[in-house]
C-alpha cells in the first residue's frame, strides 16, 4: 500500500483474498493525500454514501416508485448502514454500491430514450462496481425486476440488454403500460382472484324454462 509497485500487486490479486481491486485502489490513492490521517478517509466515505443515497432517490423516480425521495432519505438515515459508512475497512459497500446505482440508472435511462451510450455506460459502471466489490455480479437480476416492475412484463429484448453485452436497440412498439397508472408498493401485497372474473347468473324465470325445454 505504502510502495509504488504497490498499486500493480493490487491488480495482480496478490494483496488479499477478494479481488477488489478498484477499492484497494483508492486507498492506494489516499494514503498519498493524507497518510494515516483518518479524517480523509471517513469523509470519503461520507460523500460516497451521499452520493448513493442521490442516486437511490433519481433510481426510484425513474421506476417510478411513489415517495422515492422518502425512500432515499431512510437509505441514507438508517442504521444499517453505520458500519459501511463508518468503518474505512468498508469502503468497498459504499464505493461498489455507487457504481451500482449509477449503472442501473444509465441502463433505465436508456431503455427510456432508446439510446446505446447508455446502455454501454451501464455496462461501464457495472465492471467497476465488480472491480470494487464481487457480490454485485447479481446486478442483471435487478435490472430484470426493475423491467417487470416498470412494465409488468418482461420481453426477450430486455433480457438481452440485462446482460453484461451491448445489444442493438428495437423499434418502439406500443404497450398498454402507457396508461395504466403507476405501480405502488401496496400492489405487491394484493391477491388476485382464483377465477380471475366473475361467473355470470344463472338464468330465472321464463328464460331459464325456455332454456332447459320445459313448458312455460
Amino acid at each position: 500500500m505504502r510502495s509504488l509497485d504497490g498499486l500493480a500487486q493490487i491488480w495482480r490479486g496478490e494483496q488479499s483474498r477478494d479481488y477488489t481491486p478498484l477499492t484497494l485502489t483508492s486507498f492506494w490513492l489516499e494514503w498519498r493525500l493524507w497518510d494515516d490521517a483518518p479524517t480523509g478517509y471517513h469523509v470519503v466515505n461520507i460523500l460516497l454514501h451521499a452520493l448513493c443515497a442521490l442516486l437511490l432517490w433519481r433510481v426510484l423516480e425513474r421506476l417510478p416508485v411513489p415517495g422515492a425521495w422518502l425512500g432515499a432519505l431512510l437509505f441514507a438515515i438508517h442504521p444499517v448502514n453505520v458500519a459501511s459508512v463508518a468503518w474505512v475497512a468498508e469502503r468497498k459497500n459504499t464505493l461498489s454500491f455507487a457504481f451500482f446505482l449509477g449503472s442501473v440508472l444509465c441502463y433505465l435511462a436508456g431503455r427510456d430514450g432508446k439510446r446505446r451510450a447508455l446502455y454501454l455506460g451501464s455496462i461501464g459502471l457495472f465492471l467497476l462496481a465488480a472491480l470494487s466489490k464481487g457480490a454485485v455480479v447479481a446486478m442483471p437480476a435487478v435490472l430484470l425486476l426493475c423491467v417487470l416492475w416498470k412494465d409488468r412484463k418482461i420481453a426477450w429484448r430486455d433480457s438481452g440488454r440485462s446482460s453484461p453485452t451491448p445489444s442493438s436497440p428495437s423499434p418502439p412498439r406500443c404497450s398498454p403500460s402507457a396508461t395504466r397508472r403507476a405501480p405502488s408498493i401496496t400492489d405487491c401485497f394484493r391477491i388476485p382472484s382464483i377465477t380471475g372474473s366473475r361467473a355470470p347468473a344463472p338464468p330465472s324465470g321464463f328464460t331459464w324454462a325456455r332454456s332447459s325445454g320445459l313448458p312455460g
